[in-house]
């Protein structure tokens, strides 16, 4: 059921973001050392599909890790009584954030499809540079979260 939500959200972007479409594995081709290290890390993020074609070549959505994740929220907080109790127990933000988790993945994808790079570092590197920059900044991140 999960996979099919995950589908079905994925296919609900793509509906309202005609450039975007399905795809196995656009990080190896554009971040190498990126997709080396989620290569031997364990997890969804390595060669899962998702949702590529943003104007930011760097921008992917994972639908399918989405719907997982909203799945494990509503378990956490929502079937049982002692769920409901932590739910509860939270501030009325943080409530507000769990419960709209899964609207606000959809809405977070179709705000980045129609973003204005107008400003941002993309603007004024070349294509490559901008590539390798952020590929280096994630690959580090990793080195530095082990």
């Amino acid at each position: 059921m999960l996979f099919d939500m995950g589908i079905a959200l994925g296919e609900a972007i793509i509906a309202n973001c005609p450039k975007l479409h399905w795809d196995v594995d656009p990080v190896s081709a554009i971040l190498p050392r990126q997709a080396r290290i989620l290569k031997r890390t364990p997890g969804m993020s390595f060669q899962r599909p998702m949702l590529t074609g943003y104007e930011n070549p760097v921008f992917r959505k994972i639908p399918l890790h989405d719907v997982y994740t909203f799945a494990a929220q509503m378990m956490r907080y929502m079937l049982t009584l002692d769920g409901r109790k932590r739910l509860g127990a939270l501030r009325r933000d943080d409530r507000r954030l769990i419960s709209d988790q899964f609207s606000n993945d959809y809405k977070a994808a179709l705000t980045a499809y129609l973003a204005d790079d107008a400003d941002s570092l993309r603007a004024q590197i070349a294509p490559e540079d901008y590539l390798k920059l952020i590929d280096d900044l994630l690959a580090d991140g990793h080195k530095n979260n082990d």
